[in-house]
This record gives structure tokens, sequence and C-alpha cells, in this order.
């Protein structure tokens, strides 16, 4: 049986110009091995967002899920920037880079960003635990 392989170009032609279905193209590239063109479609998928239309969370979890699987630490950290700027009430993420300033000892963005998430879910256990862990009981 012969098999035909599609170029890059191709497949950005066929795949509707949709988040969700370059996120999904990216895992079963990744199901295939390819974590070059899978990490292509994944990181490419972000660019196709309509401004105008709702933003899903999810589209950047599954991203930074992705790089950090992948030991891509820094490409994580774009994305999980990326996504505070584009979902900015989403306290999960405000959580997250939070735990990443307040482990590379920036404490005064990470106060910054937990303060930001409580903001948004005033009850985040996550974002209390972070600023009880640099001091801050009084305050949570």
């Amino acid at each position: 049986i012969e098999s035909f392989e599609f170029s890059r170009e191709e497949i950005r032609d066929l795949l509707p110009r949709k988040v969700s279905a370059w996120i999904k193209y990216g895992d079963i590239r990744e199901q295939m091995g390819d974590l070059e063109e899978a990490e292509f479609y994944k990181s490419n998928a972000l660019d196709l967002i309509n401004p105008s239309e709702k933003i899903d969370p999810n589209w950047f979890v599954q991203v930074i899920n992705f790089y950090n699987k992948h030991k891509m630490y820094d490409k994580s950290l774009l994305t999980l920037r990326r996504a505070v700027a584009a979902v900015p009430n989403h306290a999960p993420f405000h959580v997250s880079l939070g735990d990443y300033y307040r482990v590379e000892g920036i404490n005064y963005r990470a106060k910054e960003e937990y303060d930001q998430a409580l903001i948004h879910d005033p009850d985040n256990k996550r974002a209390k635990s972070g600023l009880r862990k640099m001091g801050y009981e009084d305050s949570y």
C-alpha cells in the first residue's frame, strides 16, 4: 500500500481556520510522534483567535500543557503570559503566573498576579496559598 504525505502548506490550506481544529490536528501529530509538526499547529492555532469571538481559556491550557509535557518551559511561559493578556479575568492563569514568579523569587510580581487572581475569584485557594508562602498570612 502506498501512502501519501501532505505538505504543511497543503494541510494549512485544508484545515478550517479555527483554533480548536489546529489544536486537535496538533494532538494527532503528537500522537504520531511528530513533535515538530505538533508544536507548529498548536502554537499557530492561537494566532487564529478572532478578537470578536469568545476566547476559550482551554485553548491556552492545551498549548501550555503540551509545552510543559515536552519540557519546553520558555515557550510555556510565553504562552501563559499571552493567556493572561488574552483572558485577563481568568484567575487560574494569574495564579500560574504568580507561582512562576514566586519560584523565581520575583515576589512583587508574584503578589501582583495572586492579587489579580483574587480580584476575579476571591475564594481562590491556590492564590491564597501562594501569598501565604510569601509571608502574607495576615492578609488572607
